[in-house]
């Protein structure tokens, strides 16, 4: 896959070109100005989101309405450029300008055409996976992999997080997508909604056939009812029935002195194949 931000520097190079040069009028300006600032503002975001394939499959279908409303500003003007000047009091681009204002609209749909079709394969997945099955899988290699992901979504600037995954760990057998979602939520529920500042440690651990997945959220202590709106209210129940059907134990506590722990007991390969 192009990478977004590969796109938006061609593009951002093609209407710095035409704002160049002098056969415009005022509003042709005005529409290009514009365009300009949307890719700067599209490149600003690309510029947090990792540039990893796995990072933007997961990332940019989250993006919604607003990203879609900015990609239509950048070919839609540019088609409104080439294809309408009657738009803009009769001026014609000029042959210099006409290939530059074209590279703008194919960058514009390359990136829409990206949008739709990655917003398609994730609700496909979901779909696909809602009862999904578990399966044998490195633990360390899939959370590694989402590393980036969770750190984006992780808004606070005040949280850390930090990950501390010890080698040799057992495969365990649970769905990878329902857990990074499990995962996903925790971290990002903790870190945005629950901690003001503080470091927020991933780490697993393996006894009695279970490999333990650890959240450790320093210095956070809550309340029994506060801890069960993780799992509770707005539709995150449906993460605790995801839990249930994997087969994952749950066990959140207070721990003096430290902060907030909660674990994730995961049921590993061997033991279920045995």
């Amino acid at each position: 896959m192009q990478k977004p931000r590969d796109i938006l520097n061609t593009i951002e190079y093609a209407v710095s070109t035409v704002l160049a040069t002098d056969a415009l009028n005022e509003q042709q300006r005005t529409f290009l100005n514009h365009i300009h600032n949307t890719a700067k503002q599209l490149s600003i975001l690309f510029a947090a989101i990792p540039s990893t394939e796995y990072a933007l499959q997961r990332i940019m279908p989250t993006l919604g309405d607003s990203y879609e409303q900015q990609l239509s500003v950048i070919y839609g003007y540019a088609k409104m450029l080439i294809e309408h000047p009657a738009s803009f009091d009769d001026a014609a681009l000029t042959e210099i300008q006409k290939p530059h204002v074209q590279a703008i609209f194919d960058g514009g749909i390359v990136l829409a055409q990206q949008y739709n079709q990655l917003k398609d394969a994730a609700f496909d997945e979901r779909k696909a996976q809602h009862k999904g099955d578990a399966e044998r899988f490195d633990l360390n290699m899939v959370i590694w992999q989402h590393v980036p992901v969770l750190r984006y979504f992780i808004q606070n600037d005040a949280v850390k997080l930090n990950v501390q995954l010890p080698q040799g760990l057992p495969p365990v057998h649970v769905n990878h997508y329902h857990l990074i979602e499990i995962i996903q939520h925790i971290a990002t529920v903790i870190a945005n909604d629950l901690m003001a500042f503080g470091k927020l440690t991933l780490t697993a651990s393996y006894a009695d056939d279970i490999v333990t997945l650890q959240f450790l959220a320093e210095g956070l202590r809550l309340s029994d009812e506060v801890r069960n709106t993780l799992f509770a209210k707005d539709g995150r129940n449906a993460y605790k029935k995801r839990l249930e059907q994997q087969h994952i134990t749950l066990m959140i506590a207070n721990i003096p002195t430290l902060g907030t722990e909660i674990n994730l007991g995961l049921p590993i390969a061997s033991r279920i194949n045995s």
